[in-house]
C-alpha cells in the first residue's frame, strides 16, 4: 500500500500559508528528490510551520541540510502518537516511524524519499532499525519488544532462556526513544522514572532512567540483564529523557530536560554506562535533538523561536543557528523527534 508525494500547495485550502517564510526565512520546498541524502537530518513534529496563527496545526516531516539550512517537506498529512521516534532504516532506505498517515490505520510506516509509504505493521510505538533489516520496536497489551526480520515476518524477543518472552523494564508508552547501538549490540532506551524501574528511587524531582538491553548474536533474545542507570543532570526540576542518537566516537546523545527547563545534552558511553555533559543550551522550548555529523556538533528543536540550534561539545547557550522557520508558533503540540540520515 503505497500513496504518492502530497505537494504542500494541493494539501490544505490555506496553501502557501503552510510554506510561507518569515523575512530573511528560508522556504519549505516540495520534495524533488527521489533519494535519501546522506547527513541531512529529519524532523518529524507535530507542528510543521504555518505563516501565522490561526492557520491549521499540520503534522507531517521536513528534511533539513544542516550545512545549508535548506529544507525539504517528505509530508504533511500525518497524525503522531504521544510516544512516537523517528529513524532511518538502511536496509529498506526508508524512514520508520509510528504515525496515521492520510487518516489511515495507525502503526509503523516506512517512508520513502519521494514521500510514498507502506505500512510495515500495525502495531507498535517507539523503533530502533538495526540495518539488517531488523527493526525492534514495543508495543502494549501485551507488553513486548518485537522485531521484523527483512523478509517482514514479526518475531517476540525472548528472554535470556529462549523460553519466554523478554519482559520489558517500561510500560510501552513510556519509552521515549529506543536506538540500536552496533557497537555493543544492544538496544538503549531512556524514560522517565514515572515509567521504569531503576537502579535508584526518585529523590523527589523526576529522574530520567536510561536502559541497556544486551542482544544475543542473532538478536532473538537478550543475552543478558537489562542493565540501568538513574540520570539527573538538572536537580530541582522536572527533568526527564527525550530523545536518543548516535553520537560522536560511537557514544550515545541524551536529551535531557523538558520545555520550560534547564535543558541538557549528555553523552553516554554504551560499554561503562558512564555520562556527562556535552553541552548547555538555554532553557526554552527544546522538544528534539539529534548528533549531525557533518557539522561535528548537538542539533537541537528550540520551538520557542521556531529553529534548529547547533552546539559543539563543551558549548551553551543559544549555540548557532542551523536552519529557521523549522516549526509551527510557540506553544501548538509542538512534540517532535529528529534523526540524522547516515
Amino acid at each position: 500500500m503505497q500513496h504518492e508525494l502530497v505537494h504542500i500547495a494541493s494539501v490544505l485550502a490555506v496553501g502557501s500559508a503552510l510554506v510561507a517564510p518569515a523575512t530573511g526565512q528560508r522556504p519549505i520546498h516540495p520534495s524533488p528528490v527521489p533519494i535519501f541524502r546522506s547527513g541531512d537530518l529529519v524532523l518529524a513534529t507535530r507542528s510543521l510551520p504555518t505563516a501565522c496563527p490561526p492557520a491549521p496545526i499540520v503534522e507531517g516531516i521536513i528534511l533539513v541540510t544542516p550545512t545549508t539550512g535548506r529544507k525539504i517537506l517528505l509530508r504533511d498529512d500525518l497524525r503522531f502518537n504521544r510516544t512516537f521516534n523517528a529513524r532511518f532504516d538502511p536496509y529498506r532506505e526508508r524512514l520508520i516511524m509510528r504515525c496515521e498517515p492520510d487518516m489511515e490505520v495507525g502503526g509503523l510506516y516506512g517512508f520513502a524519499a519521494d514521500g510514498s509509504y507502506e505500512l510495515l505493521v500495525p502495531d507498535g510505538f517507539t523503533c530502533a532499525p538495526v540495518g539488517d533489516g531488523r527493526i525492534y520496536f514495543v508495543r502494549e497489551l501485551p507488553e513486548q519488544i518485537r522485531y521484523l526480520d527483512g523478509r517482514g515476518g514479526l518475531h517476540v524477543l525472548l528472554d535470556e532462556s529462549g523460553s519466554a518472552p523478554f519482559v520489558p523494564p517500561c510500560i510501552a508508552q513510556g519509552f521515549n526513544d529506543l536506538l540500536f547501538d552496533p557497537g555493543t549490540n544492544a538496544l538503549f532506551g531512556v524514560s522517565s522514572i514515572d515509567f521504569c524501574f531503576c537502579d535508584r528511587e526518585p529523590t523527589g524531582q523526576r529522574i530520567a532512567c536510561l536502559w541497556k538491553i544486551p542482544l544475543s548474536p542473532r538478536g532473538d533474545r537478550v543475552s543478558g540483564p537489562t542493565l540501568s542507570i538513574a540520570v539527573d543532570s538538572t536537580p530541582m526540576e522536572e527533568n526527564s529523557g527525550n530523545s536518543l542518537s548516535p553520537g560522536p566516537d560511537g557514544q550515545i546523545l541524551l536529551l535531557m530536560g523538558t520545555s520550560g527547563h534547564s535543558p541538557s545534552l549528555q553523552l553516554v558511553d554504551p560499554v561503562r554506562l558512564n555520562v556527562r555533559t556535552f553541552a548547555s543550551p538555554s532553557p526554552g522550548g527544546v522538544r528534539a535533538s539529534v548528533f549531525s555529523h557533518l557539522l561535528d556538533k548537538a542539533v537541537i528543536l528550540d520551538t520557542l523561536t521556531d529553529v534548529l540550534r547547533g552546539y559543539s561539545d563543551g558549548g551553551g547557550g543559544l549555540g548557532t543557528i542551523v536552519a529557521t522557520c523549522v516549526s509551527g508558533p510557540a506553544g501548538c503540540c509542538e512534540a517532535a523527534n529528529m534523526c540524522e540520515i547516515p
